[in-house]
């Protein structure tokens, strides 16, 4: 499948309800469908091989998405909060795309040689079904989406994303059409993240409206969620830590319509979570962990996990709250040792439905049912920056029994060193 049919279900199935924006004004998937046959009659007209998305969270993104999925283009979302010399180099790569910006004139700067659509032209009200016949869905093996990477050890570089790996992690997810009418969620992730295109797939096959939040501030959020009656969220640790001291430094109490709260993509204190599970008591917490190479989620902490846990006098349980919970039953997980002389490697195989995908470098707790936890990383200058765990000479790890027994001498030794 692909993603051009995937919107025409949606559109079929879900009738009149609207799916992205606020309840009063927001569009349907019709609407989106409609605006994006248009939008790829124009990408075509230009002559583009690529439609380039420079712009915030807003309505704008999954129109200028299906438009590039209508003109059989990839879709390629951009940081805007990068440099001019980035944004100069990375534009320059392509000389005959479709950039649609929120900044005309900052695009201009950069990107002269290609054809500027603005975010207000996208959503304009004249936008309507063109004459023209409905568009043939593209190969499903064809390019989707490009996403850049961070660019941290070297130049960004694109990741290729295809129609048959979106609707499949979609399908297989997702239940078809499975919200309430009253379901909404916010997005506040920014929309050349991988998180803001599966929140978008998932959320509209599922039939559950979307809010997008452009700038994240915990005010604004905590405002749009009880505003629009939001049930589900996601949030990056930094987005949670502002929320709770927030709500704590404030004294008003949390939307009470929030039903499920996911976070995760960093290490998040104890102590926060113990605060947000306390303003938020209706909400079910969600810690979800994965990795590129494997697959997007492979360990995750659920809502009972995280009450137990809160609830739990014990200090063990309630450490917990710092983990990313435990492996999925259909994944082969393996913990890995700490820097390159750490515990051996263990493997740990499930009965049922192994997917054969590995946790890989996941620091493994010593907790007899699988618990694990975070470790911070440090990024050291190495040939071929290849990263490294950092562990603490006196880490509890390192003089943990089972380990003692298999230690070698030159752990041995490292012990009598001075710190």
């Amino acid at each position: 499948m692909d993603l051009l049919t995937l919107l025409d279900m949606v559109a079929v199935g879900s009738d009149d309800r609207v799916l992205v924006g606020r309840r009063a004004d927001g569009l349907t998937a019709r609407d989106i469908r409609d605006r994006a046959i248009v939008g790829g009659q124009l990408v075509r007209d230009a002559g583009a091989d690529i439609l380039i998305y420079l712009a915030g969270n807003s309505a704008a993104f999954p129109i200028a998405l299906f438009s590039a999925t209508a003109a059989h283009v990839p879709f390629l979302p951009i940081n805007y909060r990068l440099g001019d010399d980035q944004l100069r180099e990375m534009l320059g790569r392509h000389r005959s795309g479709v950039l649609v910006t929120d900044d005309r004139q900052r695009a201009f700067k950069f990107a002269s040689h290609l054809h500027i659509m603005t975010t207000v032209d996208i959503l304009a009200a004249d936008f309507a079904v063109s004459g023209g016949p409905d568009p043939t869905p593209p190969d499903r093996d064809s390019i989707a989406i490009l996403l850049m990477t961070s660019g941290t050890t070297s130049a960004p570089k694109s990741a290729v994303l295809r129609h048959s790996h979106l609707t499949s992690y979609v399908v297989g997810a997702t239940e078809f059409l499975s919200a309430s009418v009253d379901d909404a969620a916010i997005v506040s992730v920014p929309p050349y993240h991988i998180a803001a295109v599966a929140n978008l797939l998932s959320n509209l096959y599922a039939g559950r409206r979307i809010v997008y939040l452009d700038q994240f501030s915990a005010e604004e959020w905590l405002y749009l969620v009880d505003a629009e009656q939001i049930t589900n969220a996601m949030v990056v640790p930094t987005m949670l830590v502002r929320i709770v001291s927030h709500l704590e430094q404030t004294g008003v109490s949390a939307p009470s319509s929030l039903r499920s709260l996911s976070y995760g993509g960093a290490k998040v204190g104890v102590e926060v979570i113990s605060s947000a599970l306390r303003l938020f008591p209706q909400a079910g917490f969600v810690n979800a962990y994965g990795l590129t190479e494997t697959s997007s989620s492979v360990a995750v902490l659920g809502p009972v996990d995280h009450r137990v846990a809160a609830e739990s006098d014990d200090p063990a349980v309630r450490a917990r709250l710092g983990s990313v919970g435990r492996a999925l039953p259909e994944v082969s997980d393996r913990g890995s040792g700490f820097g390159r002389r750490g515990v051996p490697a263990r493997r740990r195989r499930r009965d049922s439905g192994e997917r054969g995908a590995g946790i890989g470098r996941v620091p493994r707790s010593w907790s007899a049912d699988g618990w694990r936890r975070l470790v911070p990383y440090k990024r050291r200058g190495l040939p071929g920056r290849r990263r490294i765990p950092f562990r603490p000479r006196a880490d509890r790890r390192h003089n943990h029994p089972r380990r003692r027994e298999h230690r070698s001498c030159r752990d041995r030794r490292n012990d009598r060193r001075p710190p």
